[in-house]
C-alpha cells in the first residue's frame, strides 16, 4: 500500500473553510504532498484524509529526536532550545504542543 500523500495515493479533501483550504494547499505544496483539494460549498465537507495525514505527522514528530540547535519542529523557525525544548515530555519523549498536552505532571 502506498503512503497517503504520495503520487499513487493522493490526499482528497473538500473544505468549506477557505482559510483552512488555502493554508493546507500552501503546506502541501511546501512538503511536496500529492493532493486533490476543493473548496466546493455544494458538496459535503470531507476532511477524513486530512485527519489521517495529521495523525501520521504527529506520530512522525513524536518519534524523532530533535537536537537542541536544530530548527524547532513546531515550525516557528527558532532553534529548538529557544522554543519547545521545555515541552518535551519526560514520560514518553514526545513534543506535546499546547493544544495537546497529555502528561502535564511529567514536564521538567
Amino acid at each position: 500500500m502506498d503512503i497517503l500523500g504520495s503520487e499513487n495515493n493522493p490526499i482528497f479533501f473538500n473544505s468549506h473553510d477557505i482559510f483552512l483550504y488555502n493554508k493546507t494547499l500552501k503546506i502541501f505544496d511546501e512538503m511536496g504532498v500529492t493532493y486533490v483539494g476543493t473548496n466546493d460549498l455544494t458538496k459535503s465537507e470531507d476532511l477524513r484524509d486530512l485527519n489521517v495525514f495529521d495523525e501520521m505527522l504527529k506520530f512522525f514528530h513524536a518519534n524523532q529526536k530533535t537536537g537542541r540547535n536544530e530548527l524547532c519542529p513546531c515550525g516557528s523557525e527558532k532553534k529548538f532550545k529557544k522554543c519547545c525544548l521545555h515541552k518535551v515530555c519526560n514520560e514518553c519523549g514526545a513534543i506535546h504542543f499546547d493544544d495537546e498536552l497529555k502528561h502535564n505532571s511529567s514536564f521538567a
